[in-house]
C-alpha cells in the first residue's frame, strides 16, 4: 500500500465514531450553501417569452368568444412554443435557485472563522502540533506510516509486527505529537484484530496516564473501563466472545450456539447481559419467537438493571408493533420508564405514542373490512340477476390493472408488486358490482326524480367510500403506512 493510501486508512479509523472536536488537523472541505444563478440558452428564452405571449393572446380570445377548440388551440401554441425554454434548462437547478450541497470555490470569512475556531478548540485540547507550532521530525513520520502500511496489509502477523512498531514508536519518542496517536492505534489492533485485550488495556492506560490533554483522552478512558469490567473475568472468555462476534452474522444459529456454550461454560463471564442479549435478539431474527421471549426472560431476571436488559425490551416491543401485538409491544414500552439513563426515557414516550398510533389504525382496519363485507354482501344479493354478462367497466379495468401489476413486476424490483395485484382485484370487485347496481336501477326506475338523484350521489358516495376503504387495507395489511406518510411528507422519490 503506497503513503497515500496509508494515511487515507488511517484517517479513515481515527475520524469514524469521533465527535467534530476530535477530527484531524486537516479539516474535511466544508458544504457551502451558495446562490447561483444559472444563465439560459437565450435563443430558447426569447421563443419561450414569445410562445407564453402567443399562447396567452389565443387563450384570452377563446374564452371571449366561449369557443372550446379556440382555448384548446392557445393552449397548445403556449406548450410548443415553450417547449425549446424546457427542454434547454437544466435539470438539476432552476435560475436563481440555492445550490445545496454545492463546494465552495474560495474560502468565505465563515469558514475561515470556523477552522480558526478548530484550531483553537485543538490548541486548547493539548495538540502538540498546534500548541507548539512544530511537526514530527521526518524520520518519525516515516516509521508511523510505515507501520500503517502494514496495518492495511490485512495479514495476522503483520499487523502484530505493526502493533509492536507503534507501540515501540510512542515508547521511545513519548514527546512526539504522534505518540498518542500511536498507542491508540496500537490498542485498536490488539483489541479489534489481535484478540489480546491485557495489550489493549496497557496502551490505552499509557494513553490515558501520559497524554490527558490528547484528543484521544475521552475515547481511551471509556475502552479503558470497559476492557477492566469485561476482564473482570479474565481474557480467555472475553477472547472467545470477541471472536464470535467477528466471525458469525448476526441472524446466525451458529452465534447462538456458540453463545450459550460460552455462557454455560464462563457462567461469572463479565459480559453474560450482554451474551444472552445477543442470545435472544439472535433467535428473534431467526424467527423463534418463543425460545426468545424464554431468552429475555431470563435476561430480565438475572440483570434487571443492566441497559442490555433495557435493549431487550426495546428489541421486543418493535417485534411486537411489528406483528401488531399492540398490548405486548406497551407492556415492554412501560417496562423501558424504569430506566432513567437516556435516551430510555425519550425512547418509552415515543413508543407509547406509536402504540397508540397502532391501536387506531388497527380499530379503522376492522371498521373498513366491516364495511368492505357488509356492502359487498348487499350488492351482490340486490343485483344478483344482472350481475352477468360483465358489464362494459369489467372488460375496460381488468386490462388496465393487469397492466399496471405487470410493470410493478419490473419496478422497485417487484416490492409493489403484490399491493398492485390485490388493488387491480378488488377495484375490478367494485366496479363490477357498480355497474350491476346502475342496471338494476335502469331496470327498475324509481318514480321521482328527486329521489333518483338521491339514489344517484348516495350510491356515489358509497362507491367512493368503498375505494377509500379498500386503499386504506392494502396500505395497513402491507406495512405501507411509514412509506406513504414519507412520500406525503416529502414527496416522490427523485431517483
Amino acid at each position: 500500500m503506497d503513503r497515500d493510501n496509508a494515511i487515507s486508512w488511517r484517517l479513515s479509523r481515527s475520524s469514524a465514531g469521533r465527535l467534530p472536536s476530535e477530527w484531524p488537523l486537516s479539516a474535511p472541505p466544508r458544504i457551502k450553501q451558495t446562490r447561483k444563478s444559472v444563465p439560459a440558452d437565450p435563443l430558447s428564452s426569447v421563443v419561450g417569452a414569445l410562445g407564453l405571449r402567443a399562447g396567452r393572446r389565443a387563450l384570452v380570445r377563446g374564452l371571449r368568444s366561449t369557443t372550446a377548440w379556440r382555448v384548446w388551440y392557445g393552449a397548445v401554441v403556449a406548450l410548443l412554443l415553450c417547449l425549446p425554454s424546457w427542454l434547454h434548462a437544466p435539470a438539476w437547478a432552476a435560475p436563481g435557485e440555492p445550490l445545496s450541497g454545492s463546494l465552495a470555490d474560495e474560502p468565505s470569512e465563515e469558514a475561515d472563522a470556523i477552522t480558526a475556531e478548530a484550531v483553537a478548540e485543538a490548541a486548547d485540547a493539548g495538540s502538540p502540533a498546534v500548541a507548539a507550532g512544530r511537526r514530527p521530525d521526518a524520520a518519525l513520520s516515516a516509521r508511523f506510516e510505515a507501520a500503517l502500511r502494514l496495518i492495511g496489509s490485512g495479514a495476522g502477523e503483520r499487523q502484530r509486527q505493526a502493533a509492536q512498531q507503534l507501540e515501540a514508536l510512542a515508547s521511545e519518542a513519548p514527546g512526539s505529537e504522534l505518540a498518542p496517536e500511536a498507542l491508540f492505534e496500537a490498542a485498536q489492533l490488539y483489541e479489534e484484530h489481535l484478540a489480546e485485550p491485557e495489550a489493549a488495556r496497557r496502551c490505552y492506560r499509557a494513553l490515558v496516564r501520559r497524554y490527558p490533554q490528547s484528543r484521544l483522552l475521552r475515547r481511551a478512558s471509556q475502552r479503558l473501563l470497559q476492557l477492566d469490567a469485561a476482564l473482570r473475568s479474565g481474557a480467555p472468555a472475553l477472547i472467545t466472545f470477541q471472536q464470535i462476534l467477528r466471525t458469525t452474522g448476526e441472524a446466525s444459529a451458529e452465534r447462538r450456539a456458540r453463545l450459550l456454550t460460552l455462557i454455560s461454560e464462563s457462567p461469572n463471564f463479565a459480559l453474560a447481559d450482554q451474551a444472552l442479549f445477543l442470545v435472544a435478539d439472535t433467535s428473534l431474527r431467526l424467527g423463534d419467537e418463543a425460545v426468545a421471549a424464554q431468552q429475555f426472560a431470563s435476561l430480565y431476571q438475572r440483570f434487571p438493571r443492566s441497559l442490555w436488559s433495557a435493549q431487550g425490551h426495546r428489541a421486543q416491543a418493535e417485534a411486537d408493533l411489528r406483528a401488531r401485538r399492540i398490548d405486548s409491544a406497551r407492556a415492554h414500552y412501560v417496562a423501558l420508564q424504569a430506566y432513567p439513563e437516556a435516551p430510555w426515557p425519550l425512547i418509552a414516550s415515543e413508543g407509547l405514542r406509536a402504540c397508540n398510533s397502532a391501536a387506531r389504525r388497527q380499530l379503522a382496519a376492522i371498521a373498513a373490512w366491516t364495511f368492505l363485507l357488509l356492502g359487498a354482501a348487499l350488492s351482490l344479493w340486490r343485483s344478483r340477476r344482472v350481475l352477468w354478462p360483465a358489464p362494459f367497466e369489467v372488460w375496460y379495468y381488468a386490462p388496465l390493472s393487469t397492466f399496471l401489476s405487470a410493470v410493478a413486476l419490473w419496478a422497485q424490483g417487484g416490492a409493489l408488486a403484490a399491493p398492485i395485484a390485490v388493488l387491480g382485484l378488488s377495484g375490478t370487485a367494485i366496479a363490477w358490482l357498480s355497474a350491476a347496481a346502475a342496471r338494476r336501477l335502469v331496470a327498475q326506475p324509481s318514480g321521482s326524480r328527486l329521489l333518483a338523484w338521491a339514489r344517484l350521489f348516495s350510491g356515489l358516495g358509497l362507491r367512493a367510500l368503498a375505494v377509500l376503504a379498500l386503499c386504506f387495507l392494502v396500505v395497513y395489511h402491507f406495512n405501507l403506512v411509514e412509506l406513504v406518510a414519507e412520500t406525503l411528507r416529502n414527496g416522490p422519490d427523485a431517483e
